[in-house]
């Protein structure tokens, strides 16, 4: 059969790929280079492309960008500078002092953080304390303090390591949003928390806090459940209102953007989760240079520090974006190699069969089969992986182990004696 014939054939037909299973070795290792990159393309398409500040341009962003302007000129992200370490550059706030926040400060209620503004609408920075495990203190100079809300792991950890920090929050006048679309709510009835006001970002400093150990890590994770969600001990819900929210750490940025609506909730629309060095380093800084300065660089109005702003978290995003990219190449990888060899081990069981059309097969035979078979689900597999991984994965292992049951009608032929054996007739 010409070559090229076989190719184009081997794409659907089985019995062409079984009557050939005597081809060339090339042949196979043809299919197989092409089978394993093919499934990489939209992976790497996506991956390298991939707009690490997308959830700020969107069209449905949770007035995220609102927020972050506001932040930008925020008491608190003033203080925030760049420090030059071994490891890149972390987060600062050592110019701040105990004494830099209490001059926006405003007394904080007795329930939490809810009524921080009590609806001036104006710009504060508050202090307070987080202990891994419970909410310890807030310093506002009132007295006031968080409500002992206790929250550990599932596996009830607690490493007793407090850190302080620092928030902020950015908020709006309802003249500035319609209740009716600024709920997801079907009755339309809305109460927003705060006299009719509602916050765009909630932002938190932790400059203390080294997110790249398994104790910083599981710190956040108590942080968010709960001083942001207020989460109680067996993960439901207690009180605050959830809203979107970026935390600094010494070494990561981590955003999570809510729609603005009056009830809890635990539906977000993006989450990200970026390097504090990395993004920084976009920015073009000096050691030293405050977060605030390098992103007016190139202008005070808010299409400059918006574009800043997308360079920092894009950046930021940058090393997580290409680890995930070849961890789904691997992964993708090592499927489409497992398939071959299982589907090498089914062929050679199917064609040592007694009423197999091809006993005289070898192991290497069905090895080279399994790989013209797979060929056809990868270019599948790479067209629904431009939709998504999963789908992508899925294709490829289903059309694999279809292409091989349905092979078995080829390798095990119907016998027409037996299925057209005389009826019996009786003697006369």
């Amino acid at each position: 059969m010409n070559n090229l014939t076989y190719l184009g054939k081997s794409l659907y037909s089985n019995k062409v790929i079984l009557d050939n299973r005597k081809k060339p070795w090339y042949f196979a290792l043809l299919f197989f280079i092409l089978g394993v990159f093919l499934p990489w393309i939209p992976e790497l398409y996506r991956g390298y492309t991939q707009d690490g500040s997308a959830f700020i341009t969107q069209q449905a962003n949770c007035e995220i960008d609102k927020g972050l302007l506001m932040m930008s000129e925020s008491l608190g992200f003033e203080q925030l500078t760049a420090v030059e370490g071994g490891q890149g550059y972390r987060l600062s706030m050592e110019g701040l002092g105990d004494a830099g926040f209490q001059e926006g400060n405003v007394n904080l209620e007795a329930s939490g953080y809810d009524e921080e503004y009590n609806g001036t609408n104006t710009y504060a920075l508050a202090k307070a304390y987080f202990e891994d495990g419970a909410r310890i203190g807030a310093n506002d100079n009132q007295g006031k303090s968080f409500p002992e809300s206790p929250y550990v792991t599932a596996n009830n950890l607690q490493s007793g390591e407090a850190h302080s920090f620092y928030y902020d929050v950015m908020m709006t006048d309802e003249e500035l949003i319609d209740p009716a679309e600024g709920s997801s709510t079907t009755d339309g009835d809305i109460q927003y928390e705060d006299n009719g006001n509602t916050y765009f970002l909630m932002v938190y400093y932790v400059p203390t806090l080294d997110t790249s150990t398994s104790t910083g890590s599981r710190y956040l994770s108590n942080f968010v459940a709960s001083v942001i969600l207020d989460l109680n001990r067996d993960g439901t819900e207690a009180g605050n209102y959830p809203h979107s929210y970026i935390i600094f750490a010494q070494n990561s940025v981590n955003v999570v953007t809510y729609p603005i609506r009056s009830s809890h909730t635990s539906t977000y629309g993006t989450q990200y989760i970026g390097n504090f060095s990395d993004a920084v380093k976009t920015l073009d800084p000096t050691p030293g240079a405050s977060l605030a300065s390098l992103l007016r660089k190139d202008g005070t109005d808010s299409d400059s520090v918006l574009a800043n702003l997308r360079s920092f978290f894009n950046g930021g995003l940058r090393e997580n974006t290409i680890y995930g990219t070849w961890l789904n190449v691997a992964i993708l990888t090592g499927v489409y190699c497992g398939l071959v060899l299982l589907s090498s081990v089914i062929l050679i069981i199917l064609q040592k069969r007694k009423t197999s059309a091809y006993r005289d097969s070898t192991y290497w035979d069905c090895l080279k089969e399994s790989v013209a078979f797979a060929f056809t689900p990868a270019i599948l597999s790479m067209g629904f992986g431009f939709l998504d991984f999963t789908y992508g994965v899925g294709i490829l292992v289903l059309a694999v182990l279809f292409r091989i049951i349905w092979s078995n009608s080829k390798i095990c032929p119907p016998n027409p004696q037996a299925d057209n054996k005389p009826l019996y007739q009786a003697r006369s």
